[in-house]
């Protein structure tokens, strides 16, 4: 009798621990259960905020059914298939042996490989995987280059500056003449020399930064050339008329501390002796080989 009765407790007992590590992992799958259902819950908030960044991105074209005839940009044969949308050109395209150097700034191309770099303002890419520069005006009194937007797509984007304009330095716009009374050279190395107060962004300067940079640039050079810089930075910086509808395109200065009479601000100072710097060796450069 005292057998069976400890045999019917030790059947109790297990059941009773049975019980109780099912009622423990129904606990434990219903806990993990509500945190997936919380986890569902955030991802179906989520794609609103990432629509927002993939707005913010921009969207590369789809690929189409009949591509353009095309050459091999390196051998030059017939029947090349572009990996590439108009508007972008492949990195290293006319490379034999390397390959692009950083993957920063690249778009993936129609094969799924970061490759495709958007076109530059001055040129234009017809969506054989190159890019082509616009070819210079020889209009008389309009003579110079021409400009375009990035990311242009025909020989016809590129535009001729009116009279009395020319193409910035980067062929992006047209802005006052300038070049009659600077030295473009030196200008421009100049402005290659210039890095943002922000150590996180370096050469990646915003539109203020870079506007400052050329106006203390031109003012190096001389007072005729900061005045020639001059109309182009107090323009941007009064900001668009009142009818302008298509000021959104355009950058501004409004919220920018930069002297259009060609002094620099003080957030900049710290450039001011590696220019200084750079100007006297030019200087002593060009009168060695005078």
């Amino acid at each position: 009798m005292a057998l069976a009765r400890l045999m019917r407790y030790s059947v109790a007992m297990m059941l009773l621990l049975l019980v109780l590590i099912n009622s423990t992992g129904a606990n434990e799958a219903a806990v993990d259960f509500r945190g997936a259902l919380h986890d569902v819950a955030a991802d179906e908030v989520a794609p609103e905020d990432s629509s927002r960044q993939l707005q913010e991105m921009p969207t590369m074209p789809p690929r189409p059914q009949t591509l353009l005839e095309c050459s091999h940009p390196l051998t030059g044969m017939p029947d090349y298939e572009s990996v590439c949308p108009p508007g972008y050109f492949q990195c290293c395209s006319t490379c034999q042996h390397t390959r692009c150097f950083s993957e920063k700034g690249l778009s993936l191309s129609w094969r799924g490989v970061n490759e495709c770099i958007v076109c530059a303002p001055g040129d234009y890419c017809t969506g054989c995987d190159t890019f082509k520069r616009c070819q210079p005006s020889d209009i008389p009194g309009r003579i110079g280059a021409r400009v375009s937007k990035a990311g242009s797509i025909r020989a016809q984007d590129c535009e001729i500056c009116p009279a009395g304009y020319e193409a910035d330095m980067i062929r992006k716009t047209c802005v006052k003449r300038w070049t009659d009374v600077c030295n473009f050279k030196y200008v421009k190395r100049c402005v290659r020399g210039c890095r943002s107060p922000d150590f996180t962004r370096r050469k990646s300067m915003n539109f203020c930064e870079k506007m400052q940079c050329q106006m203390f640039c031109a003012n190096l050079w001389s007072p005729a050339c900061a005045a020639a810089f001059k109309v182009e930075c107090q323009y941007r910086k009064d900001g668009p008329y009142p009818y302008d509808i298509f000021s959104y395109e355009e950058e501004w200065l409004n919220k920018c501390d930069v002297d259009c009479n060609g002094a620099l601000s003080a957030h900049l100072l710290h450039i001011v002796v590696l220019l200084c710097c750079a100007a006297m060796a030019m200087s002593l450069h060009i009168d060695w080989r005078s």
